[in-house]
Formats: C-alpha cells, sequence, structure tokens
C-alpha cells in the first residue's frame, strides 16, 4: 500500500472517530449515533413512528430527516446526512456584522452593500 494512502485511511478513521463521539450542539439536532440508528432500524423493516419511539423523537423529526438525506435510490445516508448538517448550521451573526463593515470601507459611493445602486442628485 502507498503511504499517502495508508495516511488517507488513517485519517477517514479518525474523522469516523470523532463524529462518533462528539456530542450533538442541543436536543435540536440528531447526533451521529442516533442517524446510524435510524438507518438501522430502516434497514431493518421499522416504520417512521417505530424508529421516532425507539429515539424518543417526535414522527415527524424522523420524517424530515429521511426525506431530506435519501439519495435517488431511496437510501438513507447517514455520515453524509451528520456532515451535511453540520455545514449547513446557522454561523455566528459576527460574520454578517464583519462583512458589512469591511463592505462598507471598500463600496463605491453610488452603490450599496446590497448591490443596489443609490438615488444620486446627478443622476
Amino acid at each position: 500500500m502507498h503511504r499517502k494512502t495508508g495516511t488517507n485511511i488513517r485519517l477517514a478513521a479518525r474523522r469516523s472517530r470523532a463524529l462518533l463521539a462528539a456530542k450533538p450542539p442541543s436536543g435540536r439536532y440528531l447526533s451521529l449515533a442516533e442517524r446510524l440508528q435510524v438507518a438501522d432500524l430502516r434497514h431493518l423493516g421499522c416504520s417512521i413512528r417505530q424508529v421516532a419511539r425507539e429515539l424518543d423523537r417526535a414522527p415527524s423529526t424522523v420524517k424530515r430527516e429521511i426525506d431530506r438525506h435519501t439519495n435517488a435510490h431511496g437510501r438513507y445516508l447517514p455520515r453524509s446526512a451528520h456532515e451535511a448538517t453540520a455545514q449547513n448550521r446557522r454561523r455566528p451573526a459576527s460574520t454578517s456584522f464583519l462583512r458589512t463593515r469591511l463592505c462598507a470601507g471598500s463600496c463605491n459611493a453610488n452603490w450599496t452593500c446590497t448591490g443596489h445602486r443609490t438615488n444620486s442628485a446627478d443622476g
């Protein structure tokens, strides 16, 4: 095996262990362990309500999770679902504040930061 291949395998295993160990930020989000359990129970033929009862979650939560992260072949993909939701979570509000401050210094006098042209006296 090539050295780079071995390194990639070790890094992937390390990321996987970290995802399993990481706790969700709140009870609002499903953890990776819960997503894996959803996939296993659905594979065994359990209904959405049975899965929800097992996870102690609302059936609507499980249904939305399955609908959002099912591929074209009808398979629920728990790992890609977990990665996608981690990337799509809300960002801190401070970034929009910083972006506005940076934009304010570099915008043209006739344009706003949102891309709309301002009314000018000579226009």
